[in-house]
């Protein structure tokens, strides 16, 4: 169970005690009843409060206090709306993270706004393990893309996220990068021209290598280039992360 689940919990035993109480008080002074008959109403209204504002797998949907939030949706008025990547992205073998950030598996039963399903606060980053880091790769602008697309039947829905990435040249360095995590589960940041940076992949679906085509065009016009592309499946579209990428120090 998370920390703000268990606050949650802690708020709802509160209430149903402070409901528990004022029930007692009414159903003994007012009503005249006898103290141990005003333990049933009283009782009863504790385990309906806990039982309507806590939300977890144990219990149902909270009915009162921490269930979704649902809103109206408006149009994106931020005016850096510009499409495509940037020059610099981010991966790290998924053998290397010791703590995943606990967003980027979001718990929709205690979700309280739609942002939160797919928001990885800054508070929340991946933590890696002693001398590990996340590391950058290139990407040619105006050639790369992160893409969810939702797939599955009705009642099975998920989303399928993928990120692909364009080099030119056979830089050789790519070419045995690629073919060392081809098998390798890893995640990837990708970082979009509006400064969003997207998350393809999660611990218990990280991304893998989906292609790879490195090939030289047949005329000179045509130029030379690698091209990869990566794909993991999620219940979310690509989360965007807030919080810090780990990085060597010597590599920022």
């Amino acid at each position: 169970m998370k920390l703000k689940n268990f606050l949650f919990l802690g708020a709802c035993i509160a209430m149903a005690m402070f409901a528990a109480a004022f029930t007692y008080n009414v159903a003994s002074t007012f009503c005249e009843m006898n103290p141990t008959a005003a333990l049933i109403p009283a009782g009863a209204a504790g385990v309906f409060v806990l039982s309507a504002g806590y939300a977890d797998q144990w219990l149902p949907q909270g009915a009162l206090f921490f269930a979704m939030n649902v809103k109206n949706i408006k149009t994106n008025a931020n005016p850096k709306n510009i499409a495509g990547l940037q020059g610099t992205h981010f991966y790290a073998l998924e053998e290397d993270i010791a703590t995943w950030p606990a967003a980027l598996t979001p718990d929709f039963a205690t979700a309280t706004t739609p942002e939160e399903l797919v928001t990885i606060p800054d508070d929340d980053p991946f933590v890696m393990k002693t001398g590990k880091f996340f590391h950058k790769f290139p990407c040619v602008l105006e050639e790369g893309q992160v893409k969810s697309t939702m797939v599955g039947p009705t009642g099975s829905r998920a989303f399928e996220n993928m990120a692909a990435f364009s080099n030119p040249g056979n830089i050789l360095a790519l070419q045995g990068h690629i073919a060392f995590i081809g098998n390798k589960k890893v995640i990837i940041v990708a970082n979009e021209q509006n400064g969003t940076l997207r998350v393809v992949g999660t611990q218990e679906f990280p991304a893998q290598v989906d292609s790879y085509e490195a090939a030289n065009g047949p005329k000179t016009g045509d130029g030379n280039n690698q091209k990869h592309g990566f794909k993991a499946y999620s219940p979310v579209p690509c989360p965007t992360y807030l919080a810090a990428i780990p990085l060597d120090a010597t590599d920022v």
